[in-house]
This record gives structure tokens, C-alpha cells and sequence, in this order.
């Protein structure tokens, strides 16, 4: 023991060594006091007090402390000194309003010591302690089990937390009750002189023969068997958003569902399950008609009911083998919904009871995913309901119970106590946390799943598909659909592609729409398709976000290709043909496109050919580059002009044939307008009959 509380009575303490805490709390004569109520008065003003002034060592003569130079016990010494609250106060502050700091009550979940050490140190602190609390926990079980024998254990478990008798009887009533609610399981060693008064109902009462005398000579015994019901709810959504749709089509859409779990569930059944649709788009079959048209608001687009009924073994449906049966037909309904969904073996059943007629496009049909979650069974004889939600601190499950096991402080504050669930989790799991109180087995919301670079569904690992796992109410932001999630948490994916993948379709073929086939190393535009699919303009599912799509191949050239002639790099983008010229400057000649593709795509395009010669291969005369071509001239007769053919020392005329035509003049050459006009050119000649080629 720290010898900061003084001189202990050890005899006491190893007398009184046992399991029980009920005596825990003695005065330094060994007398028992009354223990803590709840754990903010195992922690502060109460628990200071009782330190202080039962062990706290007044006199310096009992201290077995050795002081060093300037030191003494009355300097040391702090007995008197009054408990400040302002600690205590911040953490009521939090526990009756966790919005003054919801950082450190998300962590906390209403744990005193964490948020001790939130509030004195940072939120690493907090979470430090919870690790560490949960270490001692631990460690309690470990010594329990070496020092006690497993029957004192039990019986530790089993007994309430009593308050001390006092040696005078008490006139008044105890200002502190017991903090057990549970009935003694022994009976008293005394009569009792008045009327016991449960808080709450018996939870065996069932199974205890009832004592009053009997007309025949044995006790009567319960009925031996009864009926049981069962009732597991769950959930689905799907890629079709039937929630925007009309009153009809959501009728027929339900009544598939409907269909379709009952089917799943035949093998195993026999026809012997009711399933009932709860709600579809957040209304809710009982409140008020689904003729009305709903947004979808919740996480689920369509809540259901499966219910079973079967014959107990006993009246009260409480025998291990009621529980066991109990138990099978939960796992197996759960089982059924949920390989169905994993496999897809369910939204084909629920495509074949969807109407052609309904409105639902075929394509979409065919390619509808389904994901959905199976909550915990409920039966006729499960524990009561008190109507009354309090936050579940104790064990952190992150939600309310309605249990009726609130700690005393929350029963004396109705602060703590709300009459529905949805209430409760909006005051003391706002935020993140909100859709997990909501729904312990999963909210079915999206989160972020980092290392597969896709979203995946708030819910038990169990539901497959397109299941993640519980989601992380610290770390993961919850979303209502995949590409919500896509587009905040993977927005460098290309939010389509990330959606399909996260619900893991099979039918996702692209938008169809243009991007720069630079992208994978083309010279020009290709669709957002797969090639397989076979479509030669295919150039690949388009992944990142940063790729700019375009509705045409033409409008994608015009933004992505501005160096290249807009009709070739359309026609190359559409795998069409393209009927105009180019000039091939090495052969010095000009080919038709559709007929001789041209490789280099910077080349300029003309309409005919003869363009192509003027423009395209000018060193060349139209004619000797239409005729290099391949291309018969349009004009034969030339311009009839004069020019010099120097190799001949003549003027010959600007045409094909006979003297005194000469061919087709070069671009080059200058004509004149008259042979004489040209013979100037040759003075060597004395007339122009001797200068022209004859």
C-alpha cells in the first residue's frame, strides 16, 4: 500500500481478502463504510474526502516518511486542504453534454478516466488511457482467478453491493441505495417485515414451480410445450435508385423483394417464413402509405422482416434446447440472405420478379447489384422493453440500451434518458457516430477502403459482397451511396469506374464518350470503352480523374489535338475513312487518304488533288505532280505561253505534243505571252522562226 495513506491496519486488509467489493471502503479502525454509488464518486470530491479524513496521517509521529534538509511534515502535510472541483466539474460538463468537447467524447464514450486524461493532457492521452484501463481489466481477471477459487469468483458475481449495517437502527431512509438491482439468490435468514419490492421483473420466474397447494398430491407443472416466434429484420439497397421512381414501380419492387427472400429461404424452410417489407425509402409500411413519392434519406432503400414460428420445449421457451433452436433458425436465415447476396444468386431471383412492364430499364436490370445486412433476432419472450434509451458507457458498444440496467446517476438525472432510440443517439453519438447507434450491425453507409482504391458498405464482415467491415467511427466519414464516397475520399479515381468497382459490377463498359489517346500513348482520340468488348475506337476504361472527357471525337480533336487537322484526327478517332489528299514532300507526289493512309498526322489536308500539287508540292508544276500521282490532269492543253527550255536553247510552248509544244511548264519557269516576247531571251537568234523549238 503507498505510504501516502498512512499507517494501514494490514490485519484488516488481509483478514477481509476476497473478491467482494462491498467492504472495500473501511475507516483506518477497520469499521466498513459505504462504498461508491458510481464512478464519479469512486474518482473525485467523494473519493477525496474519504481518503483525507480516514487516511489521510495527521500526526507527524505516525508519518514513516524520512525528510531531507528543508523539508518537514508540516510543510508536506496537505490533509486539510478542501477538494477543488474545477476538474470535476469539466468532466460533468462533458458527460452531461458532449458537444462542449465532441473530440474527446467520441473516444471516450462517457469513460471517466479518459476523459481525466483528455481533459489534463490531449486526445493521445485519452486513448492511452482506454488501452491502459482495458490492460488492468485484464489483469483483475488474471489475479482474480490465482487468488480465489472459481466458486468465490461466482459468488462475487452474483452478489449485490450491500451497505454496512449501522449498530443503532436508522430512523430515516439511506440516502445512498444500493447500487445492485438484482434479487438475492439465497434466501434471508430473517422474515421479512414488510412487502419485497422488485425493481425490475424476474428474469426466471418462468422456470419456478409455483408453491401455493395443489388440488391433486404433486405440484402442477407448466404446460410442457408452447409457440415461439422469431423476427430477424434486415435491410437492402440496390444500384437502382428506386426511390425516384413512381409509386407503382416501388410497389412491384418490393413485392420482388419479398419474392426473393422467400425463395432464398425455401431450402431451408419449406415455405414456413413470413416476410413483411418494414419500409421502403425510409417510410415505413405502418406509418403511413408508400403511395407517396420519397426521396431516399436512409441508409437502406428497403427494410424487412422475416419471421419464424416455432413449438418450445417448454411453456416459457427457455430451455436450452428453445435457445438452441432459436439460434439455428437465426444463423440460418442470416446465412441464406447473406450468401445469396455474396453470390449474386439474389438479385437474380429478384430481376426475375421484376415486371418487364415496370419501367425499369432492361439494361439496368441486368446489371442491378444488391448489398444488404441481417440485424440481431427478436422474440415474443426476449427481455423486456422499458421504452426508456440511456448511452451504453459501461461496455461501449456505441449505442443506447433500453435495457433498464442505466447506472444510478443516470436514473436520478433524466438528463441521460430519452424515450426512442433516435433521440439518444443524436444527444450522445452526434456526428460520425450517429448511423453506428443507429445501427449496431452496420449502418450501410459507404466508407473508404484505401488499399483497394474502392468503397465498401458499413456492416458485418459476415454479409460479403460489398460488405467492409464495421466502419471506424473515429477515422471513417460515412457516405449514402459509392460515388459519393468515390468522389470525396478517391477523387483522383474516375468516379464511374469507382462506383462499379465498388459495387463490384460486372457491367460497367465505359461512358462511350472521347479522350486523348495520349493517355495510353495514341496519336489521337479513343473512346472510354474496353477493347475486348471488341470496338476498335475503344482505348480502355478511363481510371483517373484528371482524364478530360469529350461527347465526340471531333469536339475531343478540336481540345486535344489542335496540331493536327480536326477531319483526320477525326476520322482516325471514329476508325472511319477519309477521302482528301495529303502531299508526300520526300516522292514529291500526292496520295488519297482513304487509299494510302497517311502515318505522319501534323500533314496538311486537302480536298482534291490538284490542291495538294499547288499547295502541297510546288517545285512541281500541277501537272508533272498530278501525274506522279497517279492522278490524270485535269487540264491537257497547259496555258499555251511561251517559256524558255534552256537544255534546248528554244522557247518552246507551255503544252503536251508536238513541236512547238515542249510539255508542261515547271513552276519555275516564267511564260511570256508571244514566242517573240520569249525570243528576246535568245538574241543569238536573227529571226523568231529560227528561236522556236519546231
Amino acid at each position: 500500500f503507498p505510504s501516502r495513506c498512512g499507517v494501514l491496519n494490514l490485519h484488516n486488509f488481509v483478514f477481509h481478502l476476497n473478491p467482494s467489493r462491498n467492504d472495500d471502503w473501511r475507516a483506518s479502525d477497520g469499521a466498513i463504510l459505504s462504498p461508491p454509488v458510481d464512478d464519479m464518486e469512486r474518482m473525485f470530491s467523494t473519493a477525496y474526502n474519504y481518503c483525507t479524513q480516514n487516511w489521510c496521517v495527521q500526526d507527524s509521529s505516525e508519518s514513516l516518511f524520512v525528510y531531507g534538509t528543508d523539508e518537514s511534515f508540516e510543510n508536506i502535510n496537505k490533509c486539510d486542504e478542501p477538494f477543488s472541483s474545477e476538474l470535476e466539474d469539466a468532466v460533468a460538463e462533458i458527460v452531461a453534454d458532449s458537444s462542449v468537447n465532441p473530440d474527446l467524447s467520441n473516444i471516450c464514450q462517457g469513460n471517466l478516466v479518459c476523459l481525466v486524461d483528455g481533459l489534463c493532457g490531449d486526445i493521445e492521452d485519452a486513448q492511452a488511457a482506454l488501452e491502459n484501463e482495458q490492460s488492468i481489466i485484464e489483469t483483475q481477471v488474471e489475479v482474480k482467478t490465482s487468488l480465489f477459487s472459481p466458486e468465490e469468483v461466482e459468488a462475487e458475481a452474483q452478489e449485490p453491493e450491500t451497505i454496512p449495517e449501522s449498530p443503532e437502527p436508522s430512523l430515516a431512509p439511506s440516502s445512498t441505495p444500493s447500487k445492485s438491482f438484482e434479487p438475492t439468490l439465497t434466501p434471508s435468514g430473517h422474515s421479512s417485515l414488510s412487502p419485497s419490492v422488485s425493481l425490475t421483473p424476474s428474469e426466471s420466474s418462468d422456470n419456478i414451480p409455483v408453491t401455493v397447494p395443489s388440488p391433486t398430491d404433486a405440484p402442477v407443472a407448466q404446460p410442457s410445450t408452447g409457440k415461439q416466434s422469431v423476427t430477424i429484420p434486415g435491410s437492402i439497397s440496390t444500384s437502382v435508385d428506386i426511390c425516384v421512381l413512381s409509386q407503382n414501380v416501388r410497389e412491384q419492387f418490393s413485392n420482388a423483394v419479398v419474392q426473393a427472400i422467400s425463395g432464398v429461404l425455401l431450402s431451408s424452410f419449406n415455405n414456413n417464413s413470413i416476410v413483411k417489407i418494414a419500409s421502403v425509402c425510409g417510410v415505413g409500411s405502418g406509418r403511413r402509405s408508400l403511395s407517396s413519392r420519397n426521396l431516399q434519406t436512409q441508409s437502406w432503400q428497403i427494410e424487412y422482416e422475416v419471421t419464424q414460428t416455432f413449438t418450445c420445449e417448454v411453456a416459457s421457451c427457455s430451455s436450452p434446447a428453445d435457445a438452441a433452436r432459436l439460434s439455428t433458425i437465426a444463423n440460418q436465415v442470416s446465412t441464406s440472405v447473406n450468401d445469396s447476396l455474396t453470390s449474386g444468386q439474389f438479385a437474380v431471383m429478384l430481376r426475375a420478379n421484376i415486371s418487364p412492364s415496370s419501367g425499369i430499364n432492361q439494361t439496368i436490370l441486368d446489371c442491378l447489384v444488391v448489398w444488404g445486412t441481417i440485424s440481431e433476432a427478436r422474440t415474443e419472450v426476449d427481455g423486456p422493453r422499458t421504452g426508456v434509451f440511456y448511452p451504453d458507457w459501461q461496455y461501449q458498444s456505441g449505442t443506447c440500451l433500453e435495457d433498464g440496467n442505466e447506472p444510478l446517476y443516470m436514473k436520478k438525472n433524466d438528463v441521460w434518458l430519452f424515450s426512442s432510440l433516435e433521440g439518444c443517439c443524436s444527444r450522445f453519438y452526434s456526428g460520425w457516430n450517429f448511423n453506428k447507434c443507429m445501427n449496431v450491425r452496420g449502418s450501410g453507409l459507404w466508407f473508404v477502403d484505401h488499399m483497394n482504391e474502392k468503397c465498401v458498405t458499413d456492416c458485418k464482415d459476415e454479409n460479403g459482397g460489398t460488405c467492409g467491415g464495421l466502419a471506424n467511427p473515429l477515422s471513417d466519414r460515412l457516405y449514402s451511396d459509392p460515388k459519393s464516397c468515390c468522389e470525396s475520399e478517391l477523387a483522383y479515381r474516375f468516379k464511374d469506374l469507382c462506383e462499379a468497382e465498388s459495387l463490384q459490377s460486372n457491367c460497367y463498359a465505359g461512358t462511350g464518350k472521347f479522350y486523348s489517346g495520349g493517355v495510353g500513348g495514341g496519336e489521337y482520340c479513343v473512346r472510354d470503352c474496353d477493347p475486348a468488348s471488341g470496338d476498335s475506337t475503344c482505348g480502355g476504361l478511363v481510371e483517373e480523374s484528371y482524364v478530360m472527357l469529350h461527347d465526340s471525337a471531333e469536339a475531343c480533336c478540336r481540345a486535344e489535338y489542335q496540331w493536327i487537322d480536326v477531319e483526320l484526327c477525326t476520322v482516325r478517332s471514329n476508325q472511319t475513312r477519309l477521302e482528301k489528299y495529303w502531299p508526300d514532300k520526300t516522292n514529291s507526289k500526292c496520295y488519297k487518304d482513304s487509299e494510302n493512309p497517311t502515318v505522319d498526322l501534323s500533314v496538311q489536308i486537302f480536298d482534291t488533288a490538284s490542291e495538294c500539287c499547288k499547295v502541297g508540292i510546288f517545285w512541281l508544276s500541277e501537272n508533272e505532280c498530278l501525274s506522279a500521282s497517279g492522278v490524270t490532269p485535269e487540264v491537257t492543253a497547259g496555258s499555251s505561253k511561251f517559256y524558255v527550255d534552256w537544255e534546248r536553247m528554244k522557247c518552246v510552248k507551255d503544252c503536251e505534243g508536238a513541236a512547238p509544244c515542249g510539255g508542261f511548264a515547271h513552276w519555275w519557269e516564267y511564260l511570256y505571252g508571244s514566242a517573240s516576247a520569249c525570243c528576246v531571251k535568245l538574241p543569238q537568234y536573227d529571226s523568231v522562226e529560227e528561236c522556236v523549238f519546231a
